[in-house]
């Protein structure tokens, strides 16, 4: 049953698509199977071809014409049918905007081809351009087969747009598929030297806004969480990999960039054993050092960095992240309460010293050595350290506000991190000593726990513990 007329604005690929709607309902009596095998084969077709032009606009009205025209059939007028309806004109609409998403991608690694022939040389920017390409192939096949999850939490109401959310996620794909180019090819010469940490950043202002954007705009959906947490694995994998290789991060921090793919085969070797599985609590906690961790490999991409002082850093921000690994694992597998050697402690006292008491302890610390550098960087003392001029008033500027900073309590995470990018960079200069690695280890405890008590201003604490457009977090 072909139904003609109403369906003709919608081109040949609408009218293909209700053929196979209407064969659906009322079998293949009213088609003849020879028709009904052309409109399988060509509906693919069709929808990159004839109508490619409907990927680029909305047309609700259209879509409504549809609904009504095959509403008019007898096995559709139940509002369950209608529904149906919806969800299939939401599938090919979102089926439209994937074939965009695909052009706009591949344009973007078409133009990075281009330019990195101009800079390395037409071999360099094919190796690159074929990995970035392998990367983006296999998002675009996984983001095809789970269009259908595109609906609210609690709803089956398939929803025909993306939202600027899910929007921004795709975008990181993008990212990281460009990213993915750099694995196993030299590092760029010069100032190129840092596409890859600023890539990487952009990549992180997209996982930081496109959960807002979802939910301020109330398309939270399973696609989107989906999407966000494939991006996050694979994200951290890929830092982690070029980290590693370009010598800023030691071989025994690989397992971060593997730890979800880990989890997910531990959690599959307990399910195939026939063993249950628990929720995972909501966990601010969780959130904060997975933040951490991607802030921290973002920076370990800046090509001024360079060991032993990285080698150093990574070790003393993986071991409290693979401490949190292990609890969610056994807390997930039931295992927590057989494990817990912890149990009979005080955990609110521990708790409130090493969040409370223990960093205000560290911030006396980090004043006390920063005096010291300040008086090396002023003159006053000597203290091995051969800097130009410029670059000493520089770090002594940066020596005094840091003392003011953790002196008075001012955003202590925030000039936590400056202080491990500074500590970082005077690597070049100063000689190694004991007072440089315990400044390194109390900078990452207060990045961790935060300033801990008598702190003047502390706004980044809110974002550590809620969700901008979102109910505080237990």
């Amino acid at each position: 049953m072909i139904i003609p007329g109403t369906l003709q604005p919608f081109g040949l690929n609408a009218t293909f698509s209700s053929c196979f709607l209407a064969q659906k309902v009322h079998g293949n009596s009213t088609m003849d199977r020879q028709v009904l095998g052309c409109v399988i084969l060509a509906n693919p077709i069709l929808i990159f071809v004839k109508d490619w032009h409907m990927a680029l606009v909305n047309n609700p009205a259209l879509e409504l014409q549809l609904i009504n025209s095959l509403a008019g059939m007898s096995s559709y007028k139940t509002p369950e049918g209608i529904m149906h309806l919806r969800s299939l004109t939401a599938l090919t609409n979102l089926r439209r905007r994937w074939a965009v998403y695909l052009a706009i991608s591949f344009l973007i690694v078409m133009l990075f081809h281009r330019l990195f022939t101009e800079i390395q040389g037409s071999a360099y920017a094919l190796r690159w351009a074929l990995l970035a390409s392998a990367m983006l192939l296999i998002q675009l096949v996984s983001l095809w087969k789970i269009l259908p999850l595109n609906h609210r939490q609690g709803e089956t109401a398939l929803l025909p747009r993306f939202g600027p959310g899910n929007l921004l996620t795709l975008a990181r794909g993008t990212i990281i598929a460009l990213l993915v180019g750099f694995l196993f090819i030299d590092q760029l010469p010069g100032m190129w030297a840092w596409l890859p940490v600023s890539l990487y950043f952009l990549s992180d202002l997209t996982d930081f806004f496109d959960g807002y954007l979802a939910r301020v705009s109330g398309m939270v959906t399973r696609l989107g969480e989906t999407l966000d947490m494939n991006s996050d694995a694979l994200g951290v994998l890929v830092a982690t990999l070029l980290a590693y290789q370009y010598g800023t991060v030691p071989w025994w921090y690989l397992p971060f960039g593997f730890a979800r793919y880990i989890f997910l085969l531990g959690l599959f070797i307990h399910q195939r054993k026939e063993l249950p599985l628990y929720p995972m609590k909501p966990s601010s906690t969780r959130r904060l050092f997975a933040g951490v961790q991607m802030g921290f490999i973002t920076v370990m991409l800046m090509p001024v960095l360079g060991p032993p002082g990285t080698s150093f850093a990574a070790t003393v921000f993986l071991l409290p992240f693979l401490t949190i690994f292990l609890i969610d694992y056994l807390d997930v597998t039931g295992q927590k309460e057989h494990y817990s050697f912890w149990a009979g402690w005080n955990m609110e006292r521990i708790k409130s010293w090493s969040l409370d008491r223990a960093p205000l302890l560290l911030r006396g610390l980090c004043i006390i050595i920063y005096g010291y550098q300040a008086l090396v960087f002023s003159g006053v003392l000597t203290g091995g350290v051969s800097l130009p001029e410029g670059g000493r008033l520089v770090f002594l500027i940066l020596s005094l506000l840091f003392m003011i900073a953790f002196g008075a309590g001012i955003l202590g995470r925030v000039f936590a991190i400056a202080g491990l990018i500074a500590a970082g960079i005077q690597l070049q200069w100063l000689v190694f000593s004991f007072e440089y690695w315990l400044l390194v280890f109390a900078l990452i405890y207060i990045l961790l726990a935060g300033a801990g008590k008598f702190t003047l201003f502390s706004p980044e604490e809110w974002l550590v513990h809620n969700r901008p457009g979102e109910k505080e977090i237990p």
